[in-house]
């Protein structure tokens, strides 16, 4: 009880600065699911590893963060959770070394350092803020809850949804916009009616 005041995770730690980890209560709270425990008797999947953190991250943006040990596929477990394939068994090795933080890990767990958002083709201004990932061997233990649809349970696809129906609402708008300004132009619609007329007498 020094008295010093407990400031919110450091996030978006500028570089260089020493980043505070969260106790394991405090991570449970950041995400929208629980890290999964690693499962001693489970065999384990040579060529992939389980990911915990990636809440509101794509499938996309998954790779791209892994991108330069060239992971062939991702497959989620629960909106905070997935597991990353890789083409061979060095793969996952060779990241966990590369990202490993070096710190505060507790075995099978490493804490990646801030890992930041490559751009995309999709989202050409990814979010600024680093994420920081938790990785451990995967096993075959690591399997979606049976009766979970991402489709239905994610609370990544509710907000896809939404997001969706804005863009969506906005389209439309544009759209009645333009009719809008056509109708004003003297000639245009008469034009468009008139090449219609055309069109039927040449069929």
């Amino acid at each position: 009880g020094s008295g010093r005041v407990r400031s919110p995770p450091a996030r978006a730690a500028a570089p260089g600065m020493q980043i505070d980890f969260l106790d394991d209560e405090d991570a449970e709270v950041n995400h929208l699911a629980p890290r999964r425990e690693f499962v001693p008797h489970a065999p384990v999947r040579k060529t992939a590893l389980y990911c915990h953190g990636v809440d509101f991250l794509s499938n996309q943006d998954v790779l791209a963060l892994f991108g330069e040990f060239g992971p062939t596929g991702v497959e989620w477990l629960d909106d905070s959770s997935c597991i990353l394939v890789f083409p061979d068994e060095e793969k996952p090795g060779l990241a966990v070394k590369e990202l490993a933080l070096g710190e505060g890990d507790e075995e099978p767990w490493v804490r990646t350092k801030p890992l930041v958002q490559k751009a995309t083709k999709g989202k050409p201004n990814p979010p600024k803020r680093p994420i920081r990932l938790q990785l451990r061997p995967a096993t075959e233990a690591d399997r979606k809850d049976p009766g979970h649809s991402g489709h239905t349970d994610s609370v990544y696809y509710e907000k896809a949804k939404e997001q969706q129906a804005l863009q969506k609402q906005a389209q439309e708008l544009r759209r009645a916009k333009k009719r809008q300004r056509q109708s004003r132009v003297p000639g245009a619609a008469a034009g468009a009616s008139a090449g219609g007329a055309d069109a039927g007498a040449g069929g």
